[in-house]
């Protein structure tokens, strides 16, 4: 043990060396300055030292350098505020040769002090030795260190130190009790290699160091990976809103779901151009062809043409000239009417969560949909001061039909889907409360069925890429209630250049066959397909009719005879069903999000993830990605939160985090030591709160260990009240 006579000479010094929480000042702000350290000592302590201990104690830490008595000058870094430094050199046998009075620093930006050692007088027949600390053995385990030594022949405190292997310093992590020879650091460096060393330490002094032990200590993590699914929650749909039916208006024909196939001796073709020299002369081969322009689509290089007096058409005059030649098929509205007025229950709307979604968002007259189709009928007071009637526009050939009229309804229907007035205490209830709709007329009121290429050129014009029909305003959403069995290419230009061009979001019916796969245009790469569904015994089912199979995207509801869906009609509401009110569906909610202030280039991914799967999980051919969520839709949400940590009432403290989107898996999470529970959530009420309407999993306590590979099936479901 120390001879009495050497604490009693440096028991004036000892205050010096125990800093730790008793200092004035405090750490400010997250630069560090210099501080240079200049030792002054006497001749006759040379040759009689073995180490060199500078302490620099600041509110809340110590760190203690260690260096050869030689050293002159030491440079440190040190955080801003108040510090106190001193000095000690001590003999081979741990005994204190000099010590330096304390020094107190304000570190800014640099400072230099001198520390003058002063030589301590021992007897001459004093040699104690200092007791020690030794066989210091560690463990790293769960992000923590586990330290054990050989104790002291004097129950005393021991000081545990840490340092990184390219500090100076040595940091003072904790003190050990006194009879107690183990300690846990909790908070070492994560993937790094560093040194721990130990020393005792009584009421006057502080023994020198114990010899350095090296320990690594990899990241602590246990991986959380697992499937996540929703246990969707369908509205309750077994009372409805009802109204008075009307009978569909008298003498119109019927909208047919079945394609024409024309005569390509006897009909019009679409000839497309290979470059602009070759449409330059469009006129000439058409005349040596055997063919009459009757149309063209300069953006697309193409022209239509009808054979003369009735002869065979030259093609090939056409395809040496380089040009595709292909039928200018006629495209034909997706819907099926009824006259029964008494199946009057908007169930469609409730279905898809728009009660829910209106919470967020009912709509917006800077949103323009264009719905191209056969017209709007501007007399209807449920669509009063919707329709922009200066950019209305028709596409019928060979007649003065304005688009503001519709005497086959199928157009004034969709529209009304879209964005008929709701909240007015009359009428039906549409998608969006607000909205400027743009009718484009290409179905004419005798029956006649629209052509490829008045489709393209109406689809054009929506998008404001027309150059012979400029559209002085364009729309931000196209809605095709339409489609034709055979791939054309001009239809698929048409598309690919307002998807290539804009941000234009185009949404097409899939197909009223009942067979697969769906028609076009729906069935084009970057349009939203969308299928039916029909509700009965209170499920969801595919409506026979609807086109299913590769392409599908969403359904939507499109009702059948016993459940059809109601809209406007001429001056009136009537009901039809078929993939033609299907879509519009999804057009309105597309509306909703624009409206709710969502990137038209992210609103494609958000309404295929946010759908709620009907089917199998993933994509299936009946249904696509799931059926239109409008909730979740208009909200953005197309992601999962996986949250790991612990749950205070209806909040989580977080430990671990990350995002999934809906029907992809979590894969590789790392979560750090300890016991917690994990939580799949989507927040659908007050931000940041568990609220009713919510969907959660919440797993039991689970200990995450370092290594350690957990896997969950987490399913979530509506949260309940008090849950």
């Amino acid at each position: 043990m120390v001879d009495k006579h050497v604490l009693k000479l440096i028991v004036l010094f000892s205050a010096a060396l125990l800093l730790t929480g008793c200092l004035l000042g405090g750490a400010g702000g997250s630069k560090q300055g210099t501080v240079k350290v200049i030792v002054l000592s006497s001749s006759e302590l040379e040759g009689a030292v073995e180490t060199l201990e500078i302490t620099l104690g600041q509110k809340g830490q110590t760190l203690l350098y260690l260096g050869h008595p030689t050293d002159e000058a030491v440079e440190f870094q040190l955080e801003p505020g108040l510090w106190q430094i001193s000095g000690l050199w001590r003999r081979p046998s741990g005994v204190p040769a000099a010590v330096s009075m304390p020094v107190t620093v304000e570190v800014s930006r640099g400072k230099e002090l001198t520390l003058q050692l002063l030589p301590i007088s021992l007897p001459s027949d004093a040699d104690p030795v200092f007791p020690m600390v030794g066989g210091l053995v560690g463990s790293a385990r769960n992000g923590m260190v586990t330290l054990t030594w050989s104790p002291p022949d004097l129950e005393l405190p021991v000081e545990v130190y840490r340092r990184k292997l390219e500090d100076r310093p040595w940091q003072l992590v904790d003190v050990a009790p006194a009879g107690v020879a183990t300690f846990e650091d909790e908070n070492p460096h994560l993937d790094a290699e560093q040194y721990y060393a130990v020393r005792v330490v009584d009421k006057s002094l502080s023994g020198p160091l114990s010899e350095p032990l090296k320990v690594y200590v990899p990241e602590p993590w246990a991986i959380l990976s697992g499937s996540i699914t929703i246990d969707y929650e369908l509205p309750d749909l077994s009372t409805g809103v009802y109204m008075p039916g009307s009978l569909y208006p008298q003498g119109v024909p019927p909208l047919s779901d079945i394609e024409l196939e024309l005569d390509w001796k006897a009909e019009e073709l679409s000839v497309i151009f290979p470059d602009e020299v070759a449409f330059g002369q469009r006129e000439l081969l058409f005349a040596r062809a055997g063919l009459a322009l009757v149309d063209e689509i300069p953006e697309l290089l193409a022209a239509v043409g009808v054979p003369v007096g009735g002869t065979v058409p030259n093609i090939a005059v056409l395809e040496e000239a380089g040009c595709v030649v292909e039928p200018n098929s006629p495209v034909v509205p997706l819907g099926i009417t009824v006259n029964d007025p008494y199946y009057s229950v908007q169930w469609n709307l409730p279905v898809i969560g728009l009660p829910k979604a209106w919470e967020v968002v009912q709509g917006s007259r800077q949103v323009r949909i264009a719905v191209i189709d056969s017209g709007i009928d501007v007399t209807n007071p449920d669509l009063a001061g919707r329709i922009d009637e200066r950019t209305a526009y028709s596409f019928v050939s060979g007649t003065n039909e304005s688009p503001l009229t519709d005497k086959r309804g199928h157009g004034t229907h969709v529209a009304g889907i879209i964005g008929a007035l709701t909240n007015n205490s009359e009428g039906i209830a549409g998608v969006m409360w607000d909205v400027q709709l743009v009718p484009i007329k290409v179905f004419s009121d005798n029956g006649e069925n629209a052509s490829i290429s008045t489709v393209a050129n109406a689809i054009l014009y929506a998008a404001g890429l027309s150059e012979e029909y400029p559209n002085p305003e364009p729309c931000h959403i196209i809605n095709l209630s339409l489609g034709t069995r055979a791939d054309h290419i001009l239809l698929q230009q048409a598309v690919q250049r307002v998807l290539n061009e804009t941000d234009v979001v185009i949404v097409a019916a899939s197909g009223n066959s009942g067979e697969t796969p769906v028609f076009f245009p729906a069935a084009y790469e970057g349009v939203i397909a969308v299928g039916s569904v029909v509700y009965g015994n209170r499920e969801l089912f595919r409506a026979d009719y609807s086109n299913y199979g590769y392409g599908l995207d969403l359904v939507a509801p499109g009702g059948d005879g016993y459940n059809p869906i109601w809209s406007t009609v001429y001056e009136s509401y009537g009901a039809m069903w078929g993939t033609s009110m299907a879509a519009p569906h999804v057009s309105g909610v597309a509306g909703l999000m624009l409206a709710a202030g969502i990137d038209p280039r992210e609103i494609p991914g958000i309404l295929l993830r946010s759908a709620v799967d009907l089917g199998p999980p993933g994509w299936d051919q009946d249904f696509g990605y799931g059926l239109l969520n409008a909730n979740w839709a208009v909200r953005g949400i197309d992601s999962v939160q996986v949250i790991v940590g612990d749950r205070i009432g209806n909040k989580l403290i977080e430990k671990a985090q990350t995002e999934v989107l809906i029907g992809e898996s979590l894969t590789g999470l790392k979560v750090p030591y300890g016991e917690y529970q994990v939580f799949t959530w989507i927040d659908l009420g007050e931000p940041g709160i568990i609220d009713e309407g919510d969907y959660l999993f919440e797993s039991e306590p689970i200990l995450f260990e370092e290594g350690a590979r957990v896997a969950l099936n987490m399913v979530l479901r509506p949260v309940k009240r008090d849950q």
